[in-house]
C-alpha cells in the first residue's frame, strides 16, 4: 500500500484566514446544491470507504480510497477530478480466499448550480464521464456516463430536506439510483444526516438507509464518518467509511 503522509500533509497545510467554506460532497449518496467559488478548491479524500457483502456462502469486504479535486471554475460551476488511487478487495468462500488491490477509474465532472439558488431552496446538477483506467477488479471495463440533480428545501433554521436522482450509463445498460435525506446543525461544527438509497438495475436492485456525522475541525477542514445498511436480503450489507475534506482559497 502506498505511503499516505504525502497526501495527509497537503491536506492539513491551511491558510492563516477563510472565507465562508462551501459545503462539501462528502459524506452520503446525494450531493449538496453549493459549488466551489471561482479561485478556491476542495481535495475530498475517503480513509476509507468501504463496502461489505455476504450471500450464497462469499463473504466479500472492499476498500476504496477515492479521491475527488473540487475546483472553481465560474459562478456556480466547478471541475472536478475523480480517482481512486488505491482499493483493496477481500473475498472469503468454502474454497478460501481472494485479495486484490490496486486503481481504480479515473473521471472527470461538472457541477452546475442554479443562479437563482437561495437559503431556502436550491437545486445542482452533475454530469461526469468516467474512464476505465483501473485494475480490472475495481473497473467498470467501459467509460461510464453519469448524469445527477440534487434539490434542497429548508425545513427550519437548522434542518433540511434533499431529493437526489442519478442515471449512470455503461455498455448500453442504465442504473438508477434515487435517494431522499435530511440534514441537521447540531452546532456550528458539527452535523448529521439521515438518508435512504435505492439503486435500480434491471433486477440488481440495492436498498439501502443510514445515515452519518460531519465535524469541522478547522474552519476549513471536515471529518465524516457514515454508514448505511442494507434494507433487503439482496442488498449490499453495509456500506460505510470516514474521509477528510479540505478547502483552499
Amino acid at each position: 500500500m502506498p505511503s499516505r503522509l504525502p497526501i495527509l500533509s497537503l491536506l492539513l497545510a491551511v491558510p492563516p484566514c477563510w472565507a465562508e467554506v462551501p459545503e462539501f460532497d462528502r459524506p452520503g449518496i446525494s450531493f449538496p446544491t453549493s459549488t466551489i467559488p471561482v479561485g478556491g478548491f476542495a481535495i475530498e479524500q475517503g480513509l476509507p470507504d468501504l463496502s461489505y457483502d455476504s450471500g450464497s456462502g462469499l463473504r466479500s469486504t472492499q476498500y476504496g480510497f477515492d479521491t475527488v479535486v473540487r475546483v472553481g471554475a465560474a459562478a456556480h460551476a466547478e471541475l472536478q477530478l475523480i480517482t481512486a488511487l488505491y482499493n483493496r478487495l477481500d473475498q472469503h468462500d468454502t474454497s478460501g480466499s481472494h485479495h486484490a488491490d490496486g486503481s481504480g477509474d479515473t473521471g472527470v465532472a461538472l457541477k452546475l448550480g442554479l443562479p437563482g439558488n437561495d437559503g431556502r431552496r436550491s437545486m445542482a446538477f452533475l454530469g461526469s464521464l468516467m474512464f476505465p483506467t483501473g485494475d480490472t477488479e475495481f473497473s467498470e471495463g467501459k467509460p461510464t456516463v453519469s448524469l445527477g440533480t440534487s434539490a434542497s428545501f429548508a425545513l427550519g433554521d437548522q434542518q433540511a430536506l434533499s431529493l437526489y436522482a442519478n442515471v449512470d450509463h455503461n455498455d448500453g445498460r442504465n442504473t438508477w439510483t434515487l435517494s431522499p435525506d435530511v440534514s441537521f446543525e447540531l452546532s456550528d461544527t458539527v452535523g448529521a444526516f439521515v438518508e435512504a438509497g435505492a439503486t435500480l438495475a434491471r433486477g440488481d436492485d440495492d436498498y439501502v438507509g443510514g445515515g452519518g456525522f460531519t465535524w469541522l475541525v478547522l474552519p476549513n477542514v471536515q471529518l465524516d464518518v457514515y454508514a448505511d445498511l442494507g434494507l433487503t436480503a439482496k442488498s449490499t450489507d453495509l456500506q460505510s467509511g470516514f474521509g477528510v475534506s479540505v478547502y483552499f482559497e
